[in-house]
């Protein structure tokens, strides 16, 4: 019996094949969704979602008063942003320090006050918590300078994340109104700073920025540390005169 020709059978196959192993759309979609979620810019939008974060706030007992939930919250006066150096806050944390031999439970003190203030953005990281975490000196110093303590002025601050404001095991049983400033700060920072290499130090980007006081135990010396906990807004490109 004679063979019959097939003539189109190879190239057939060939689409067919280049067909089967072409990527599916759903399979784009989760590629680039998986890319996205490894961009910096995500991160500092979406930082408990990107670190997969478990236990926000890290089970702080004062998680409520860093993320200005607490019975308190209602005294800070939005109307009366006081403007202020590096210098000068770090007077009010030594001041605080002599107040305060540990942080107290309660709102107190400088955590009353809503502070503005400028310098230069040397460092942006997303935090196990959920926090954002900034540091800005009021010079844009080099990497090492700062890692050897030779800006003359820093100021730690952090955003939270809308998403962590109730706290590990929901301990935070109510909202914070500033949540919305929040999500606004971080998307400011994302379109502002889209190719940030997070957690590297940066080359001192100038910066304005608003917040509320907060004060934190140092681990290693137990000194009262004030930072602006929570920020409220920023202003990339801006310092003071």
């Amino acid at each position: 019996m004679p063979v019959r020709k097939i003539k189109y059978c190879w190239p057939l196959a060939i689409i067919l094949l280049l067909a089967a192993c072409s990527p599916k759309p759903a399979d784009d979609a989760a590629q680039a969704a998986e890319a996205l979620k490894d961009s910096a810019r995500y991160l500092i939008i979406h930082t408990a979602r990107a670190l997969d974060v478990v236990e926000c706030g890290g089970g702080s007992a004062r998680w409520a008063v860093r993320v200005a939930a607490d019975p308190q919250a209602w005294r800070i006066d939005l109307k009366q942003v006081k403007d202020v150096t590096l210098g000068e806050l770090e007077r009010l944390e030594y001041q605080a320090q002599q107040d305060y031999p540990i942080v107290p439970p309660l709102r107190s003190g400088p955590e009353l006050g809503v502070y503005r203030t400028t310098g230069y953005l040397v460092r942006i990281e997303a935090m196990d918590d959920g926090d954002l975490h900034m540091i800005i000196a009021d010079t844009p110093v080099p990497a090492e300078r700062l890692m050897r303590g030779m800006a003359v002025h820093t100021l730690t601050a952090e955003v939270p994340d809308p998403l962590c404001v109730q706290g590990r095991h929901d301990q935070v049983k109510g909202p914070s109104r500033f949540a919305d400033q929040f999500r606004t700060v971080r998307h400011t920072l994302a379109a502002a700073l889209p190719d940030v290499d997070e957690g590297a130090f940066l080359p001192g980007i100038p910066i304005e920025i608003i917040g509320i006081g907060g004060m934190d135990q140092e681990k290693a010396s137990r000194l009262i540390e004030l930072e602006l906990h929570p920020v409220l807004a920023v202003r990339i490109g801006r310092t003071g005169a």
